[in-house]
């Protein structure tokens, strides 16, 4: 459906009609690219449609209390959190279309440590970067197995260690 919508606004844009080609001058990327960066602005619906989608997963993330919530979770993904969540055996539309939002949000996101009990150092994105590893790390390994117990601050050790210089202890 979003690409028909989008088919259609571009043979608008460029003057098509159903039976002839024309050239375009313009990619309907570019099209769609923000005026302040050199583009006309357009909508791209497919972009438009997966923002508004994942506005709505994100529901399943932080709206716990909501009746939507409630719902889906007892629905889909009963014993564990939405972006954990399987496809299923009998996946409705929307829940396809909710799931497909998972790698944008999951791209998007970033821990907040706390104790760091649950955040593995190699799985999670709990870096502003991606972190450079000295060889290949311990999947178990825990961010709070990186920090000091007594005195609540980096093991300076443990970081420089698993981390090659480039990486920050600061992030």
């Amino acid at each position: 459906m979003c690409d028909a919508i989008n088919s259609t606004l571009a043979r608008y844009w460029w003057g098509q009609k159903y039976d002839e080609k024309k050239f375009h001058w313009i990619s309907w990327q570019k099209l769609c690219t923000n005026k302040n960066k050199g583009g006309m602005g357009f909508r791209d619906i497919n972009a438009f449609n997966l923002a508004m989608l994942a506005k709505q997963a994100w529901q399943l993330i932080h709206g716990t209390h909501s009746l939507f919530y409630r719902v889906y979770e007892a629905r889909c993904f009963p014993s564990s959190m939405f972006l954990e969540a399987p496809l299923g055996h009998n996946p409705s539309f929307v829940w396809r279309s909710l799931l497909s939002t998972k790698d944008v949000i999951i791209d998007g996101l970033k821990w907040k440590i706390g104790d760091g009990k649950r955040i593995g150092v190699a799985m999670h994105k709990w870096l502003s970067h991606n972190p450079i590893f000295n060889g290949e790390p311990n999947p178990e390994l825990k961010v709070n197995d990186l920090i000091d117990a007594d005195t609540r601050q980096w093991d300076r050790g443990k970081v420089h260690a698993l981390f090659i210089a480039r990486t920050s202890c600061n992030s």
